[in-house]
């Protein structure tokens, strides 16, 4: 029975080293799993840290970005007010140089129609100057022609004015 008793002994003895060296084992597999564990840990945190970090930039540069868009979008809202300001005014101008253009033309065939009655108002002018003056020169040979024809006969009454007062007399 000892002979029995030690070989359990032994065999017990055995399993305690067997066991010792797997408590051992797991003791040394747990302190490097606690290891693991907290460098992934570690490393988690690290990358959450790294995570808000970039997400901190991203919204940084997506500020900017934005702000970048806002100001350039700002700066193109400007430039189209002033593209369509300048439209406007060349639209305005191209209508009134159409409509000076009309108005030129209008001036022009004015100033023909002008010029057209000018020229005969002149002719119409001379006409009449000339038959006044044919008018003026036939009073005038009239007028001569009385006179003379009046002092003809001034003349002749005269005459015989005094042939009767010699014959009076």
């Amino acid at each position: 029975m000892d002979a029995l008793l030690r070989k359990e002994l032994e065999r017990l003895e055995r399993k305690n080293g067997e066991l010792l060296t797997t408590q051992k084992d797991l003791r040394e597999d747990a302190v490097k799993m606690m290891r693991e564990i907290e460098n992934k840990t570690n490393q988690l945190l690290r990358l959450e840290n790294k995570r808000k970090e970039d997400k901190e930039v991203y919204k940084g540069n997506l500020k900017l970005v934005t702000g970048e868009r806002d100001g350039e979008h700002k700066k193109t809202k400007v430039l189209e007010k002033k593209i369509e300001s300048l439209e406007k005014n060349y639209a305005e101008a191209n209508k009134m140089l159409l409509w000076m253009e009309r108005k030129n033309g209008d001036l022009e065939s004015t100033n023909a129609l002008l010029r057209e009655q000018i020229r005969a108002s002149k002719e119409s002018e001379r006409e009449r100057l000339r038959s006044e003056e044919r008018k003026m020169n036939k009073e005038t040979r009239r007028s001569y022609a009385t006179l003379k024809s009046n002092q003809y006969k001034k003349k002749r009454l005269e005459g015989a004015l005094e042939s009767l007062e010699s014959i009076s007399g």
